[in-house]
């Protein structure tokens, strides 16, 4: 079974002027003493329910002592987005894919659409950006190539059945073929000549979680869900190592670490358990404050302070919430009703605390 696969929405009608931009109706925030300013910070990405249109692109930003939530497209552009799958930010835009709304969003960093990209019948997914390429899976079963300054979808290549995260590292793009289950494959595409060409068996059911590192790939096989793996991908050799148990995983380069969660789902599923992996060890060291989160989903890390972002689904009736810790495991603070069906906090590289 998977969760958060399909959740989602139609789109309303009506368009509201640039002005809309600084509606407040969608505002949500928090006060925090250690808040000082920042730009454009991070983005969350919410998938929403099934045919509720309540996905959301939000920015998280700070001011005024505050940590202030928006609902920046719908504020913008005056309707929903439907779902919001993944998000990519490329030459100073964001990329956001809508799986059941068969589309590719190109909006501004303020939330205005640029253009709609239609996919029709192609049911876009993960999303990633090289340099001024764009690429992202589609349960069509093909990766898609679009250029990030004309928004064309340029090329396509065929790679498996339901292919879902993928990543970049030295030229190539690895891509998890997840087989919506019953896959077991990385297909390996050359970034140059667009071509597949080869597949590397892996352990079943390659899902969600990709990250490449230097000349590394480590990936996550959801298996039968009463267990999850942890794995790595030598660029060089197209070697795969078994790791750990893990559900999800965030880099933090700052201490050159995955942030790791392992929450088995299983009706007897033990408590999940945090930790970092040391990518030059391969020890893993607890990170047990981050156990206050009872339910949790995707995990991120802010690479510019090393501070932890993680999902609580305590109820996907309700909107979710995200407690942010330091890199010792620390809570900081918690964002409240930051949308339904969060997948992901995205950090704008050039968003800064001061």
């Amino acid at each position: 079974m998977k969760k958060n696969v399909w959740k989602l929405p139609l789109l309303l009608a009506a368009l509201l002027s640039l002005a809309a931009c600084s509606n407040d109706d969608d505002t949500k925030s928090i006060t925090d003493s250690n808040a000082t300013s920042t730009t454009n910070y991070a983005y969350i990405v919410n998938n929403g329910n099934w045919n509720a249109n309540d996905g959301a692109v939000m920015s998280l930003n700070m001011s005024d002592k505050s940590w202030v939530m928006k609902d920046i497209y719908k504020a913008c552009n005056g309707k929903g987005i439907g779902d919001a799958q993944d998000l990519a930010i490329a030459d100073g835009q964001l990329f956001v894919t809508s799986t059941t709304g068969d589309k590719v969003e190109v909006l501004k960093m303020d939330g205005e659409i640029i253009k709609t990209v239609p996919m029709k019948n192609r049911s876009p997914r993960y999303i990633i950006a090289d340099g001024n390429e764009v690429y992202f899976t589609a349960y069509s079963g093909y990766v898609y190539r679009m250029n990030a300054s004309n928004y064309t979808v340029d090329d396509s290549v065929q790679v498996g059945d339901h292919p879902e995260a993928l990543a970049v590292a030295d030229g190539k793009i690895y891509v998890a073929n997840s087989g919506y289950g019953t896959g077991n494959t990385v297909s390996v595409i050359d970034e140059a000549s667009f071509k597949k060409t080869k597949d590397i068996q892996v352990a079943l059911d390659p899902y969600n979680q990709m990250i490449a590192v230097g000349s590394k790939v480590f990936l996550i096989s959801d298996l039968d869900f009463t267990d999850n793996l942890l794995q790595v991908i030598d660029v060089a050799t197209g070697k795969v190592t078994s790791l750990t148990s893990a559900s999800t995983m965030a880099y933090d380069p700052l201490s050159s670490s995955l942030v790791c969660i392992f929450d088995a789902y299983s009706s007897t599923k033990p408590k999940p358990t945090y930790f970092r992996y040391d990518l030059s060890t391969g020890k893993t060291t607890s990170l047990s404050g981050l156990s206050i989160v009872k339910d949790p989903g995707q995990v991120s890390v802010d690479p510019s302070t090393g501070q932890i972002y993680v999902v609580d689904n305590e109820s996907y009736s309700a909107p979710c919430s995200i407690y942010v810790f330091d890199s010792n495991g620390n809570k900081l603070r918690t964002l409240t009703n930051v949308g339904y069906g969060t997948e992901q906090v995205v950090f704008n590289p050039n968003g800064k605390v001061n």
